[in-house]
Formats: structure tokens, sequence, C-alpha cells
């Protein structure tokens, strides 16, 4: 699973969890309580709940540093918002290293976590 320091924002009338400058829309997670603006949270998310060039409702840029062949899958190893995450995507993409590319998150399928007491939220 990939994880991101951040905290909840509320901007434009929707809470969001940023990550170092970068906004990942909360309006799909299924939150168990109240997300609470200024609360330092961990997002949580898995290599196969990351589309790659593909449409969704929240596009993010990110490039790519490592391709790693697997067979039947490849994983992508990327950088965005400072960060590197792992993408799985099928064994027939390829993509180069240097690469740019876009990403959108399945957040029906995230997970967050309160960064202090790392219970589920």
């Amino acid at each position: 699973m990939n994880f991101f320091r951040g905290e909840i924002k509320g901007k434009g009338g929707r809470k969001v969890v940023e990550i170092n400058g970068v906004d990942f829309g909360m309006d799909a997670y299924p939150a168990r309580g109240p997300l609470e603006a200024g609360r330092k949270v961990v997002l949580g998310v898995r290599p196969e709940h990351v589309k790659v060039d593909e449409p969704g409702e929240e596009i993010h840029d990110a490039v790519v540093d490592i391709e790693e062949p697997m067979g039947a899958d490849n994983l992508l190893w990327l950088k965005l918002a400072g960060q590197t995450i792992s993408v799985r995507i099928a064994g027939s993409r390829r993509y180069a290293p240097g690469r740019a590319l876009q990403l959108s998150f399945d957040m029906s399928m995230a997970s967050v976590f309160d960064a202090v007491t790392e219970n589920r939220i």
C-alpha cells in the first residue's frame, strides 16, 4: 500500500487530503466519522486502485521512475507529490522511465488513518 502523510482541509465546500500541495478529494471516501479540517492523516492507496492515463474524477500528474515488468502485471514506481509510489498495471502496458503520465485514484477503495492514533477514519 502507498502511504501519504497529509492534512484534511476544506476547499471549495468539500474535504480534501492535502499532501505536499497536492489535493486528493474525499467525496467518494467512505468515512467512518467526520473528516475534520486540520486533522493530520495518512492516506493509504493500494497500487491496483490507481488508474494510469485513464479518465477519472480527479487527475494528478506523475513521472515514471522505474518500470518493473512482472509477467501479467507491471509495477510502475512513480514520483507524485514529492513521494515515490507504486502502481500496478497490465503487463502489456509499457512506460519508460522519465515519461510523464496522469493518475486517478479510486478513493472509494482508499484508507485514511489518523496520523497520531493510526486508527482508520
